[in-house]
C-alpha cells in the first residue's frame, strides 16, 4: 500500500516543473538523486514488516531529502528570476517578477516551516502527516505556480538572449566596415550580415509572439479571502496555519485553485527563437573568421 510518503516521492520525480527540466544545475541533480534513492529505501519489501523505529527513520530522511530539493529549486528559481533585465518593460511585468519573487520567498518559508514540522516529529504518523501536507501543498500551489514563473522566465531570458545578439550583429557590422577587405570577402559578409538579421528579426517575432501569449495567460485572476480560506481549508489541522501564513506572502493565493493552461505553443515559440539565434550566431562567426584572416 503506497503511503502519502512514497506517493509524494512520486509526485516530486514525475510532475516538479523545477527538477524535470532538461537544463539542470548539479546541486539539483544530486539532490534529485538523493530523493531517487529514497524511494528505494521506502519500498523496499523488508521495510514494511520492520519495527516502527526504522520505518520512522528511513521516511523522515526521505522526506528530509524532498525538502532539501525543494528548497534548492525555489532558491534557483528565485536566482533566474532576479537576473532577468527587465528595466525596460512595462510596469505590469516588473509587477508581475515583483510577485513572483515574493512567492517564492512564501514558498521557502513554508518549506522551512514544515520542515521544522518534520524535526519535531515524534512517530509514524506525525511524519505521514507531514508528507500528506506536503503533497497538497506541491500538488495544489507549488507545482503549478512554479510553472507560470518558469515560463515567464523561459520568454524573458529568450528576449535577453535576443538583445544580446542583436548587439553582437551591430559590432560585427561595424567592425566589417572599419576592416580593408577584398570584394569577395565583403560581399560574402555583407550577405552573412543581411542573413544574419534576417534570423534575429524571426527570433523577435518569435519571441513577441511567446511573451504575448505567457503574459495573456499569466493575467491574475480576482483574488478573495475566499480564495485562500478555501485552499488552506483542504489541508490537515496540523499544518493549517502555516499554509494560510505562507499564502499570505506571496502569489500562491492568486490562483491556487484556477490554473490557467499555459500555451501549448509557448515552448516551442522559445524553441523556435532559440534556434534562429543560434543559426545567427552561426553567421557572425563565420564573418570574425573573415576578419581574423584579414587582419594577418
Amino acid at each position: 500500500m503506497k503511503t502519502y510518503v512514497t506517493v509524494l516521492i512520486i509526485t516530486v520525480l514525475s510532475f516538479s516543473p523545477v527538477a524535470n527540466l532538461h537544463a539542470q544545475s548539479e546541486t539539483i541533480k544530486n539532490a534529485r538523486e538523493a530523493v531517487v534513492e529514497s524511494i528505494d529505501r521506502v519500498n523496499q519489501g523488508e521495510l514494511e514488516h520492520a519495527p516502527e523505529a526504522q520505518r520512522f527513520d528511513v521516511k523522515r530522511i526521505a522526506l528530509k531529502n524532498i525538502f532539501t530539493l525543494s528548497k534548492i529549486e525555489v532558491q534557483e528559481l528565485s536566482g533566474k528570476l532576479t537576473s532577468l533585465l527587465l528595466a525596460n518593460e512595462n510596469e505590469n511585468t516588473q509587477a508581475l517578477r515583483t510577485k513572483f519573487a515574493a512567492a517564492l520567498d512564501s514558498y521557502l518559508a513554508y518549506l522551512s516551516t514544515t520542515q521544522n514540522i518534520l524535526e519535531d516529529a515524534g512517530d509514524l504518523t506525525e511524519v505521514e502527516g507531514v508528507a500528506g501536507d506536503l503533497k497538497d501543498w506541491r500538488e495544489k500551489i507549488y507545482d503549478p505556480e512554479t510553472k507560470k514563473i518558469l515560463d515567464f522566465t523561459l520568454a524573458f531570458q529568450n528576449r535577453q538572449a535576443l538583445k544580446i545578439a542583436e548587439g553582437r550583429l551591430l559590432k560585427i557590422n561595424a567592425d566589417v566596415k572599419r576592416t580593408k577587405l577584398n570584394r569577395q570577402k565583403n560581399d560574402v559578409a555583407q550577405l552573412l550580415i543581411v542573413s544574419a538579421g534576417s534570423n534575429l528579426k524571426n527570433a523577435r517575432a518569435l519571441n513577441e509572439e511567446a511573451v504575448t501569449s505567457v503574459l495573456a495567460y499569466l493575467r491574475p485572476p480576482l483574488v478573495t479571502e475566499q480564495n485562500v480560506l478555501d485552499t488552506a481549508g483542504t489541508l490537515s489541522p496540523q499544518t493549517d496555519e502555516t499554509m494560510k501564513s505562507g499564502t499570505a506572502l506571496g502569489a500562491p493565493s492568486d490562483n491556487a485553485l484556477l490554473q490557467e493552461k499555459v500555451p501549448s505553443t509557448l515552448h516551442e515559440l522559445v524553441s523556435d527563437s532559440v534556434n534562429e539565434i543560434r543559426t545567427a550566431y552561426e553567421k557572425l562567426i563565420r564573418i570574425s573568421e573573415l576578419l581574423k584572416k584579414a587582419g594577418k
